[in-house]
């Protein structure tokens, strides 16, 4: 596998795929955000836009890491982020609480957290501590589409939201 110069293709064998970007494996966590769009997508959310960032991928082909970082280090007590390490997630919360933190005044927002896993086609929720129970997602034209019984915590604060992506 040989990704291009230009980082917008890979060469398998004879073929060529060709993408927005390619990330090879010296591409580092700030270099996922820039590749990404993933701050354009986040700014584009705080002015009242659906925005999903979405990892897909073989196992093992680095999908969790590249959306929480290292597990070992997300996973301890008095983890607070700002790692090197700190993955799409972490990045993105620090974002989007520094950009509340710049509103003007009278301007509030409320931010809530919510944690699931799509795994063969099932849905769980990461902070309900209960492994077994899938959930089901729904549709409303008002609302969009929607998982009923999904657990949603309110974070004031960075540390809030970074506690829900360790129990995560």
């Amino acid at each position: 596998v040989i990704i291009s110069d230009d980082q917008r293709s890979v060469n398998v064998g004879n073929r060529t795929f060709d993408f927005n970007a390619c990330l090879s494996p010296d591409t580092t966590q700030p270099d996922v955000m820039i590749k990404c769009g993933i701050m354009r997508l986040l700014d584009s959310a705080l002015h009242g836009y659906a925005a999903s960032i979405f990892a897909y991928g073989q196992t093992g082909s680095g999908k969790t890491f590249s959306m929480s970082g290292r597990e070992e280090i997300i996973e301890r007590q008095d983890w607070m982020g700002g790692s090197g390490e700190d993955g799409i997630m972490t990045r993105s919360l620090a974002h989007i609480f520094a950009a509340v933190s710049r509103a003007p005044p009278g301007v509030s927002h409320v931010v809530r957290c919510t944690y699931l896993e799509i795994y063969n086609e099932a849905i769980y929720d990461l902070l309900s501590g209960d492994n077994e129970t899938q959930l089901q997602e729904r549709w409303e034209p008002q609302r969009g589409f929607y998982v009923p019984g999904l657990r949603a915590v309110e974070c004031e604060r960075l540390e809030d939201a970074l506690a829900v992506v360790s129990i995560g």
